[in-house]
């Protein structure tokens, strides 16, 4: 059989696809070893053996296992600023957008059980460099976009303090469902899916809106 020799377009068309789909495993399995063992629990050898790169890859690729773990938080969480910030443009009524943004930020908080991990241990290990950047490049122009559907709903002055409220309320009760749902007094609703955990929050922001048909 002839051999085909590639031209030099070709050929590089391939190596690049292939840098790719490396930088793509190496970060997937980051960031699940990040999420499960934290950043003084992850060796970068286990990573290159589960990538199945060698480990002068990852050195090429992204330096140090410091500036891989930065690269891992700023890939995710920027796509989820992303997902965030579509929520809040999903409408020109600020009820269905703030319904959109809360419903999507706590199905990937539910859902998405590596990235809230990964965000937990952001918090519990308290790495402010990380987190100054995190909220910078990631939560500020969805926050700012937030506080303007909530200002639409309420006094300018409360509307930070609301916004912060929908945060704090969402990630509280995303990792709390399983306490609670043993807590919970009768005719409660069970938060066992994003939509009742969404309705849930906004209620307790927002009392006098009906939520319910919001949500229809």
């Amino acid at each position: 059989m002839r051999n085909v020799k590639l031209k030099p377009r070709e050929a590089k068309e391939g190596r690049d696809v292939k840098v790719s789909d490396s930088k793509e495993r190496i970060l997937e399995v980051a960031t699940k070893q990040f999420a499960e063992r934290g950043f003084e629990g992850v060796v970068i050898r286990d990573i290159a053996k589960a990538a199945d790169v060698t480990l002068p890859t990852i050195y090429h690729f992204f330096g140090d296992k410091r500036k891989l773990y930065e690269r891992t938080c700023t890939e995710i969480f920027d796509e989820k600023n992303a997902l965030l910030k579509n929520a809040l443009v999903s409408s020109d009524d600020p009820m269905t957008r703030l319904w959109n943004f809360t419903s999507k930020l706590l199905s990937i908080l539910i859902e998405d059980t590596e990235f809230a991990r990964l965000l937990q241990r952001e918090l519990v290990e308290q790495d402010y460099l990380l987190i100054d950047s995190t909220v910078q490049a990631s939560l500020q122009p969805h926050f700012r976009m937030l506080s303007e559907a909530v200002g639409d709903l309420t006094r300018k002055a409360d509307a930070f303090d609301r916004s912060i409220a929908i945060y704090s309320l969402s990630f509280g009760l995303a990792s709390l469902r399983p306490v609670w749902q043993r807590l919970n007094g009768k005719g409660r609703p069970k938060l066992k899916t994003p939509a009742e955990t969404t309705a849930t929050v906004l209620k307790l922001v927002f009392p006098d809106i009906d939520w319910d048909a919001v949500a229809k």
